[in-house]
């Protein structure tokens, strides 16, 4: 008997549309042929005999293949650096596509001379999600205040919904435009202890993340992609996501390492391939 596997092609320059796993976001990817280099990292959480382990995938974005995948003992800058700092320079990669991760930012000041564009599927669900509970709690706050109040409380609906608009568009001048928006919340006073921030600070803090971060937004303009990790998040669910989500977790971090390694292989060879020798 003849036991055959059969895996999706992942071809040099995929077209279309495409979900990500991770967030829901659906972008269209058109991988542009550039001279720049343009690789993707991403961490996932694996169970472990209950414990959750960290591992790390390293994507080439412009043709669509995984480079390496790997368990890693943290997620601190620091364990990354010495990973794939090497690596990644053999590789001769200029730009990483991140999420907007506390330690992904780390990372990127660990390695100079790298460019970091953060993933705009992940920042685009991020952004919608906080400034519709924003618009939420203003339209309830509404209902008990003043005229003067209401009139701030507009404001602050329309400066959302302005939020959203250059978060979708990324127009010309876009870290000016988040400047000038932060500005406007420059008034809003940070919590006391044993307080709750309130929808203004809030929004302050939103817009200075954003206004700090305007070149990781757009530097895909520049270098070519389409500014998102889709490809990534699509070879995480390939390589072993769909499979390990529907058991109660690995014996051990080498058979966790093995099945990895495994589906990666796989996807290397890009086509049908008998396993019938090794049963």
């Amino acid at each position: 008997m003849r036991i055959k596997f059969r895996f999706p092609r992942v071809k040099d320059k995929p077209q279309g549309k495409a979900s990500c796993p991770h967030c829901g976001g659906r972008e269209g990817i058109v991988h542009q042929t550039v001279s720049k280099r343009i690789k993707d990292h991403r961490l996932e959480k694996v169970e472990v005999k209950g414990e959750k382990l960290t591992v790390a995938f390293l994507t080439d974005l412009i043709k669509g293949k995984p480079i390496e995948v790997e368990v890693i003992e943290s997620r601190e800058a620091k364990t990354l650096k010495r990973r794939f700092q090497k690596l990644l320079e053999d590789l001769g990669a200029e730009v990483i596509v991140t999420d907007d991760a506390e330690e992904m930012e780390n990372l990127r000041d660990a390695l100079p001379g790298i460019r970091r564009q953060i993933c705009l599927a992940h920042l685009r669900k991020t952004v919608a999600l906080r400034t519709r509970e924003f618009t939420h709690k203003a339209k309830k706050m509404k209902e008990r205040a003043d005229r003067k109040e209401k009139e701030i409380l507009d404001n602050l609906i329309k400066d959302v919904e302005s939020l959203k608009d250059l978060v979708k568009r990324l127009p010309e001048g876009l870290e000016e435009k988040l400047k000038i928006l932060h500005l406007r919340y420059s008034f809003a006073q940070s919590p006391k202890k044993g307080e709750k921030a309130d929808i203004f600070y809030r929004m302050r803090m939103l817009t200075l993340r954003l206004w700090q971060r305007a070149d990781e937004l757009d530097l895909f303009k520049k270098v070519g992609g389409n500014g998102t990790n889709n490809t990534t998040e699509r070879l995480i669910g390939l390589c072993g996501k769909i499979r390990y989500k529907q058991m109660r977790g690995f014996k051990s971090k080498q058979s966790l390492n093995r099945f990895l390694k495994l589906n990666l292989y796989f996807q290397e060879q890009n086509r049908e391939m008998d396993l019938t020798p090794l049963i």
